[in-house]
């Protein structure tokens, strides 16, 4: 596993750690949902890295992100990629509820 990937997932439970304190012990319902996108953000980069594309291996999401992007921001390349990846298409739908939630949180 990349070191980077490793970062993602430490960070993911780390936010996912956040998140239950902040449920648990907080009037402010807005920073929940943004600390549980956010946490599921970096387990999906942690669960898609290494990820193949036909001929191309991408060890990481920078990497990805730098050689595929073109022009869009993270977030719009994240989902695109997170929609049609074997290891994270299963629970696209939740994590664009997540998103949207976030979104309308903030």
């Amino acid at each position: 596993m990349h070191p980077i990937s490793n970062e993602h997932r430490a960070q993911g439970q780390r936010n996912k750690k956040v998140a239950y304190h902040l449920f648990d012990n907080t009037e402010y319902f807005d920073w929940v949902l943004t600390t549980a996108f956010y946490s599921a953000l970096h387990i999906i980069k942690y669960h898609l890295f290494p990820f193949q594309d036909k001929n191309d291996l991408y060890s990481d999401w920078n990497e990805y992100y730098s050689k595929r992007n073109n022009g869009d921001q993270p977030h719009k390349v994240l989902k695109a990629l997170c929609r049609r990846a074997n290891s994270t298409k299963d629970i696209f739908s939740d994590y664009i509820i997540l998103f949207n939630e976030c979104d309308t949180a903030r």
